[in-house]
């Protein structure tokens, strides 16, 4: 029996981890952005060249590509040096029907829309497509869906010179329509601090993005473009620039973006993530440890490529002490007590520091709760599905991806792991409160809520038999 404790001891420990040292991360990028030096926004008035804009489509609504061209006529660029660069992979009656809804609105910068017959590779073969076209000296990458800020393009490119390859804008979500668009537009802000702001401000390297990115044309040309084998373009071009030993830089300029409004997409949209992070980790983490920079910056980016397993492995740890505790009659988490503090107390903190994120950008006390708890739920109640996809993606096991729906709320089937681990959650709780192991029940408890809440809210999304 000891020896069965010590190991389930042990292994909740070891699973537990990286939630702790992702939120300590979390934690410093965020304290690290509250202190940072403000760059000034002046901009480079001397003429900066070229610029190629690439945005892949396939079954895009018609109104998307609208509002695209109506944003892009807005960018401080002359017109002249710009040109929008549409990579389809439509079929001939939706192409053509494209060609003439484009040249109806007559675009004051020269549209290429070109056609891939054979469309191999899926985005990323689209980028390369863009690229082998693009007469720019800086190309941005941008969705369909997605409004860059007017002046980024300007500000970027005087930012792209000597060992900087790219520049990011800031994500921000343009939608609040739904519970959650509400929740991920709310959580994006705080993300970027984090993730792009915070890491900026402590010298570390960034990785791109795949919607409001600004690269310069030769780098890309010299690194190859983009990988077709990546199923996550902007994290395999991060890798890259990272090897390389150049540099990629941030801006407080923002890329609206439009979030998934519904439950089901949004959980199609993490899962492929997660699967093309695993992808980039197993294929590209030899290149970031070998790279030409720090060993904490080298640790700190195989580090970035691991966010989407903190949630999965305490998923793991909470059922493992669960059922250790259950099994061996004994409440676990009584004796990780020092473990379960140090979580308590972190959660504490970075539930601050998301509330403080949301109002500074304007929302009141009660509403920066809500939304933190609501996220918090639906992030969570996505950790079977990030299991599944990271361990597939890790494994290289095939996966079919689709085109993740803009422009309308619509329903994706998946498998409704939610309700399995509704269950297997409940049934555990249920077993270590009789036993009265009460401290592992509460945990046990935090983890059940996010899918009883899920269940509550999306049940249609969840259960869903069509797509």
């Amino acid at each position: 029996m000891i020896v069965a404790l010590a190991a389930v001891m042990a292994i909740t420990v070891i699973l537990w981890l990286p939630t702790l040292l992702l939120t300590i991360n979390e934690m410093i990028y965020y304290s690290a952005y509250l202190h940072r030096r403000r760059e000034g926004e002046h901009v480079n008035e001397n003429p900066l060249g070229r610029l190629s804009v690439i945005v892949p489509v396939k079954g895009e609504p018609l109104s998307l590509v609208s509002r695209l061209i109506a944003s892009l006529e807005k960018v401080e660029w002359d017109k002249d040096d710009m040109e929008l660069l549409m990579v389809s992979d439509d079929e001939e009656d939706e192409f053509a029907e494209l060609e003439r809804h484009v040249a109806s609105m007559k675009p004051t910068f020269k549209v290429k829309i070109i056609r891939r017959e054979k469309p191999s590779g899926g985005r990323t073969g689209a980028l390369n497509e863009g690229l082998k076209h693009a007469s720019g000296d800086y190309v941005l990458v941008i969705d369909v869906d997605s409004e860059v800020d007017p002046l980024f393009p300007r500000r970027a490119a005087t930012l792209a010179k000597g060992d900087v390859a790219a520049v990011v804008s800031r994500w921000r979500g343009r939608n609040f329509d739904t519970l959650v668009s509400q929740a991920v537009s709310a959580s994006m802000d705080f993300t970027v601090d984090c993730l792009w702001g915070g890491r900026q401000a402590l010298g570390l390297p960034l990785y791109v993005i795949g919607s409001g990115t600004l690269f310069r044309a030769d780098v890309l040309r010299k690194l190859g473009g983009w990988c077709p084998l990546a199923p996550q373009d902007d994290m395999d071009m991060g890798t890259k620039i990272l090897r390389a030993g150049l540099k990629v830089k941030f801006l407080e300029l923002t890329t609206l973006v439009e979030n998934p409004s519904t439950y089901s997409v949004f959980r199609y949209q993490q899962s492929k993530w997660a699967y093309g992070t695993a992808d980039v980790l197993r294929r590209r983490l030899w290149d970031v440890l070998r790279s030409p920079v720090g060993l904490w910056a080298r640790l700190d980016s195989a580090a970035f490529l691991m966010q989407y397993m903190a949630i999965p492995t305490l998923f793991l740890a909470i059922l493992v002490a669960g059922l250790g505790s259950a099994l061996l009659r004994i409440d676990v988490m009584v004796l990780l007590w020092p473990l379960a503090a140090i979580h308590m107390s972190l959660l504490v903190v970075s539930s601050a520091f998301y509330g403080d994120s949301l109002k500074r950008r304007g929302f009141d006390g009660i509403t920066a709760m809500i939304y933190a708890g609501r996220s918090s739920a639906i992030m969570g109640a996505l950790a079977p599905h990030l299991l599944v996809a990271s361990f597939k993606g890790l494994l290289r096991l095939p996966m079919h991806w689709r085109v993740t729906p803009k422009g309308r709320a619509v329903t994706m089937k998946g498998a409704p792991l939610e309700v399995f681990a509704l269950s297997i959650f409940t049934a555990i709780l249920l077993v270590n409160l009789a036993l009265g192991n009460w401290l592992t029940s509460l945990f046990l408890l935090i983890m059940d809520l996010p899918y009883a809440y899920v269940m509550a809210r999306f049940a249609h999304d969840i259960l869903a038999r069509n797509r």
